[in-house]
């Protein structure tokens, strides 16, 4: 088996079973994570190591991989994300390392007969989750390079999502918003509910972002219910005098434990402070729980005994992170910036990012910008489009290479009723933008001046295939 074919084999069953399902049908009657659970505990059994999980609508993965490098002090560290921005095997590393393709497809070789045993007990219009095949990828491939460390970032959402099925002590959840409301559900706390799935009676303690007041209440009731330590932001950690600067954000983090002071992050916006607070809240516990173990000589050997404790939360270390496509400026003359935007609130991030570039010179004052927006139609483009307008002197609404993503048309005509004078426009997907290149935008030759590009993860993988900017 190759690199495609295993590719392939990961979403084999998912396709297979699509034309008998109705897309709009709930994840949590259409998803089945119980056919992978067995599997996926059995795997996570082989090497027990502190695990965790994460959740939340906006910021999962820059959180992850702060949390990775606050950790890596401490012991290799083994991080799932998704999506990916290049290449499948970009989902899954071990430090900076990312997952060889010719290990994915070994690994994806020897699960099959796991999976194909699951997939002969099926009927036709269930499917085994590419998540759980994921999940079970991740897991063999940590159990192989000995990580002292796990952490796995849950798919849209919990409850409904094979990931949520992996045995962990800590779970981080960041800010939860409503999005996903075809999977997930209608309403906020829809889909609240469903992510409040990852405290369970075996999660020790979790870390959570700023929240609305009923989502909040949700968890702290969930946490009582499981008996899992939750902290929580505002109160028992946050950041403080956040501050931007040429090289990114500048902020202090204040903890149950410990004040940390000119903690930076080399990645733009208000939110990766929180983010970063959110990471070393729980990077704290979970050293503090290992160092607690060596104590009781209940430590397994993988994690060096100095490298044990809560003073040990190496905050240095995030000044070197590289997460792309977050507030990501890829070109400064012309100006391009590229972020995972999908909902107003991380829109509003954005506008906070663009009026710091104005008092940095980066871009002139008053000057408008062109946006290229890819948001399906279930999550809220008309919230990103609204807070992102009075800076823009167009905006071009985007679809993805990926159809499994809908756009239906849908947002073009709503609109321009909404805001006749703003000059909107349709493409299919970035295809349609062949000027918009990395050649072409350091060579001043995208005519359309200061852009903008903002929508979900698969519209900003788009961005960095060869075929279209091409980094």
């Amino acid at each position: 088996m190759n690199f495609e074919e295993a590719v392939d084999e990961v979403y084999a069953s998912h396709m297979a079973a699509e034309p008998y399902q109705d897309r709009y049908t709930p994840d949590i009657i259409k998803r089945h994570p119980e056919l992978t659970k067995d599997l996926l505990t059995e795997l996570a059994s082989r090497r027990e190591v502190p695990t965790v999980l994460v959740t939340g609508s906006k910021g999962k993965g820059s959180a992850a991989r702060m949390l990775q490098t606050l950790l890596s002090s401490a012991g290799s560290v083994g991080l799932m994300t998704s999506p990916h921005l290049h290449d499948f095997n970009d989902r899954f590393r071990v430090g900076d390392a990312i997952m060889p393709e010719e290990d994915l497809a070994r690994i994806v070789e020897g699960l099959k007969p796991s999976f194909d045993a699951i997939q002969s007990r099926i009927p036709k219009e269930q499917c085994i989750s590419p998540m759980g095949y994921q999940a079970a990828i991740a897991l063999t491939w940590f159990q192989e390079k000995k990580v002292s460390f796990r952490i796995l970032e849950c798919g849209k959402g919990v409850k409904s999502d094979d990931v949520g099925n992996v045995p962990h002590g800590y779970a981080m959840i960041n800010g939860i918003f409503r999005e996903h409301t075809r999977e997930l559900g209608p309403e906020l706390m829809d889909i609240a509910a469903n992510k409040a799935a990852i405290l369970s009676p075996e999660t020790r303690a979790a870390a959570i972002a700023p929240q609305e007041e009923e989502v909040l209440e949700l968890f702290l009731k969930r946490a009582e219910e499981t008996g899992t330590k939750l902290l929580v932001y505002g109160r028992d950690f946050a950041a403080e005098d956040i501050r931007y600067s040429k090289q990114g954000m500048e902020f202090a983090v204040r903890t149950s434990r410990q004040y940390y002071e000119n903690v930076k992050v080399p990645l733009l916006g208000e939110h990766q402070a929180r983010n970063a607070a959110l990471a070393i809240a729980l990077a704290e516990e979970i050293l503090a729980d290992v160092g607690a173990a060596w104590q009781d000589g209940q430590q397994t050997p993988e994690i060096p005994k100095r490298s044990a404790g809560v003073r040990n939360v190496a905050v240095s270390a995030l000044q070197e992170i590289s997460w792309p496509g977050r507030m990501e400026v890829v070109s400064r003359e012309p100006f391009c910036m590229v972020d995972a935007s999908i909902n107003r609130e991380s829109a509003r991030e954005v506008v906070k990012v663009l009026e710091e570039l104005k008092r940095e010179k980066a871009l002139k004052e008053g000057e408008k910008l062109t946006f290229v927006i890819g948001v399906p139609d279930d999550k809220d483009y008309f919230g990103v489009v609204s807070t992102i307008l009075p800076y823009a002197k167009e905006v071009i609404l985007t679809g993805t290479v990926n159809r499994r993503y809908v756009f239906a048309g849908i947002q073009l005509p709503r609109l321009q009723e909404a805001y006749p004078e703003m000059p909107f426009s349709c493409i299919t997907d970035l295809r349609e933008l062949p000027a918009l290149s990395k050649a072409s935008l350091q060579a001043g030759g995208w005519t359309k001046g200061p852009t903008v590009i903002l929508g979900t993860t698969a519209l900003i993988e788009n961005v960095y295939s060869p075929a279209i900017l091409g980094y």
